[in-house]
């Protein structure tokens, strides 16, 4: 590694290196699409004559919205938020874990294994 240079070099842009903002044109297709049916359900709650086609656009339409007569594809990792927060009933309801655990008999517990955790160093050095 002695042929590789040391420095680290930086240089300092004085200004942005693009000044144009790319805009994707949208292109509209003439007909029926994928999406027409699952709009057509969320706006006008209208589904095909075609029971397989019906249920597969009911299964498929939760994933979808429409705001403002645009259809939009929901994000996974980042839920629509309404216009208030709203906190799950499910965080202020108790679970066994945390309405069965005796945290006297816990702190016992932990204060055992840290009395015992010399002797288990030099067990498993052994």
């Amino acid at each position: 590694f002695a042929h590789l240079s040391k420095q680290v070099l930086v240089e300092e842009l004085k200004e942005k290196s693009t000044s144009e903002v790319e805009v994707l044109s949208v292109v509209e297709e003439e007909g029926d699409t994928w999406m027409t049916h699952i709009f057509k359900y969320l706006t006008e709650e209208t589904l095909p004559t075609d029971m397989k086609k019906a249920r597969a656009i009911r299964r498929k339409s939760w994933r979808f919205a429409v705001i403002n007569g645009i259809l939009y594809k929901k994000s996974f990792l980042s839920p629509w938020l309404r216009t208030e927060t709203v906190i799950p009933a499910e965080i202020g309801m108790p679970t066994i874990r945390t309405a069965e655990v005796d945290l006297v008999q816990n702190n016992e517990a932990l204060e055992i294994n840290l009395d015992l955790l010399e002797e288990r160093r030099e067990e498993a050095a052994i």
